[in-house]
Protein backbone atom coordinates (compact mmCIF):
# COMPACT_ATOMS: atom_id res chain seq x y z
CA UNK A 1 0.00 0.00 0.00
CA UNK A 2 2.44 2.74 0.76
CA UNK A 3 4.09 2.17 -2.62
CA UNK A 4 1.24 2.67 -4.47
CA UNK A 5 0.40 5.64 -2.39
CA UNK A 6 4.18 6.82 -3.32
CA UNK A 7 3.24 6.12 -6.96
CA UNK A 8 -0.02 8.14 -7.00
CA UNK A 9 1.69 11.26 -5.12
CA UNK A 10 4.28 11.19 -7.37
CA UNK A 11 2.16 10.56 -10.42
CA UNK A 12 -0.37 13.40 -9.33
CA UNK A 13 2.86 15.97 -8.96
CA UNK A 14 4.47 15.78 -12.24
CA UNK A 15 0.38 15.83 -13.99
CA UNK A 16 0.26 18.88 -11.44
CA UNK A 17 3.84 20.49 -13.00
CA UNK A 18 2.74 18.88 -16.79
CA UNK A 19 -0.49 21.27 -16.56
CA UNK A 20 0.78 24.41 -14.73
CA UNK A 21 3.29 24.44 -17.37
CA UNK A 22 0.82 24.02 -20.39
CA UNK A 23 -1.35 26.21 -19.06
CA UNK A 24 -1.77 30.02 -20.48
CA UNK A 25 -0.82 32.21 -18.16
CA UNK A 26 -2.61 36.08 -18.10
CA UNK A 27 -0.04 38.58 -20.58
CA UNK A 28 2.42 40.51 -17.89
CA UNK A 29 0.73 44.18 -17.70
CA UNK A 30 1.52 47.18 -19.06
CA UNK A 31 3.05 49.29 -16.68
CA UNK A 32 0.80 52.53 -15.92
CA UNK A 33 3.02 55.07 -17.35
CA UNK A 34 3.33 53.21 -20.79
CA UNK A 35 -0.13 52.62 -21.70
CA UNK A 36 -1.14 56.05 -22.62
CA UNK A 37 1.98 56.41 -24.80
CA UNK A 38 2.35 55.60 -28.49
CA UNK A 39 4.90 53.85 -29.78
CA UNK A 40 8.21 55.96 -30.66
CA UNK A 41 7.78 55.42 -34.42
CA UNK A 42 4.65 57.74 -34.42
CA UNK A 43 6.00 60.69 -33.03
CA UNK A 44 7.76 62.96 -35.62
CA UNK A 45 11.36 63.87 -35.08
CA UNK A 46 11.54 66.39 -31.98
CA UNK A 47 14.49 68.25 -32.82
CA UNK A 48 12.52 69.07 -36.60
CA UNK A 49 9.51 70.32 -35.05
CA UNK A 50 12.05 72.62 -32.66
CA UNK A 51 13.93 73.08 -35.62
CA UNK A 52 10.99 73.96 -37.49
CA UNK A 53 8.92 76.01 -35.31
CA UNK A 54 11.91 78.42 -34.89
CA UNK A 55 12.34 79.06 -38.36
CA UNK A 56 8.80 79.75 -38.61
CA UNK A 57 8.49 82.11 -36.01
CA UNK A 58 12.05 84.19 -37.41
CA UNK A 59 10.42 83.65 -40.59
CA UNK A 60 6.85 85.63 -39.59
CA UNK A 61 8.40 88.12 -36.84
CA UNK A 62 11.39 89.66 -37.62
CA UNK A 63 11.44 90.75 -34.18
CA UNK A 64 12.29 87.92 -33.00
CA UNK A 65 14.35 86.56 -35.78
CA UNK A 66 17.81 87.96 -33.99
CA UNK A 67 16.94 86.39 -30.86
CA UNK A 68 16.80 82.89 -32.27
CA UNK A 69 20.07 80.95 -32.15
CA UNK A 70 21.63 79.47 -35.19
CA UNK A 71 22.22 76.41 -33.56
CA UNK A 72 20.72 75.69 -30.03
CA UNK A 73 21.79 72.75 -27.90
CA UNK A 74 17.91 72.03 -26.88
CA UNK A 75 17.57 70.18 -23.58
CA UNK A 76 14.28 68.65 -21.81
CA UNK A 77 13.66 70.68 -18.70
CA UNK A 78 10.35 69.54 -17.92
CA UNK A 79 7.98 66.68 -18.90
CA UNK A 80 4.48 66.35 -18.35
CA UNK A 81 1.86 63.36 -18.53
CA UNK A 82 -1.68 63.56 -17.64
CA UNK A 83 -4.33 61.09 -18.73
CA UNK A 84 -5.21 61.22 -22.16
CA UNK A 85 -2.58 64.55 -22.43
CA UNK A 86 1.46 64.81 -22.05
CA UNK A 87 4.07 67.23 -23.16
CA UNK A 88 7.80 68.03 -22.93
CA UNK A 89 9.76 71.75 -22.23
CA UNK A 90 12.69 72.02 -24.38
CA UNK A 91 15.09 74.80 -23.29
CA UNK A 92 17.69 76.50 -25.11
CA UNK A 93 19.42 80.21 -25.77
CA UNK A 94 16.83 81.98 -23.94
CA UNK A 95 14.12 80.21 -25.46
CA UNK A 96 11.69 77.58 -23.86
CA UNK A 97 9.30 75.60 -26.11
CA UNK A 98 6.64 73.34 -24.80
CA UNK A 99 4.93 70.55 -27.37
CA UNK A 100 2.02 68.87 -26.46
CA UNK A 101 -0.33 66.58 -28.05
CA UNK A 102 -3.83 64.58 -26.66
CA UNK A 103 -3.08 60.33 -27.10
CA UNK A 104 -5.78 60.72 -30.22
CA UNK A 105 -4.97 58.80 -33.66
CA UNK A 106 -5.27 61.63 -35.13
CA UNK A 107 -1.74 64.21 -33.93
CA UNK A 108 -1.66 67.41 -33.14
CA UNK A 109 0.74 68.91 -31.56
CA UNK A 110 0.41 72.24 -29.51
CA UNK A 111 3.66 74.31 -28.87
CA UNK A 112 4.32 77.18 -27.08
CA UNK A 113 7.55 79.07 -27.31
CA UNK A 114 8.61 81.84 -24.91
CA UNK A 115 11.49 83.87 -24.93
CA UNK A 116 12.90 85.53 -21.58
CA UNK A 117 9.95 84.55 -19.80
CA UNK A 118 7.33 86.35 -21.65
CA UNK A 119 9.53 88.45 -24.05
CA UNK A 120 8.14 86.87 -26.85
CA UNK A 121 5.31 84.16 -26.68
CA UNK A 122 4.24 81.99 -29.85
CA UNK A 123 1.47 79.75 -29.65
CA UNK A 124 0.35 77.43 -32.57
CA UNK A 125 -0.23 73.68 -33.66
CA UNK A 126 1.76 71.37 -35.90
CA UNK A 127 -0.19 69.06 -37.71
CA UNK A 128 0.54 66.62 -40.42
CA UNK A 129 3.83 68.73 -40.44
CA UNK A 130 2.21 72.21 -41.03
CA UNK A 131 2.53 74.78 -38.83
CA UNK A 132 -0.40 77.11 -38.34
CA UNK A 133 0.23 80.41 -35.74
CA UNK A 134 -2.70 80.94 -33.13
CA UNK A 135 -1.09 84.04 -31.38
CA UNK A 136 2.10 86.06 -31.03
CA UNK A 137 2.77 88.26 -28.58
CA UNK A 138 5.90 90.55 -27.92
CA UNK A 139 6.85 93.29 -25.13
Amino acid sequence: MPARITWLISAALVTGLFISTCTPQPAAEVPPDRKDRPAPEVLPQVGTMLKDVMAYIGAHHPDAAPLIPDDPRWQETAATKAPGYSSVTYSAGGWRVTIGHAMTPELTYEVKAEYADGKIVWVGTIKDGTITEESYSSR
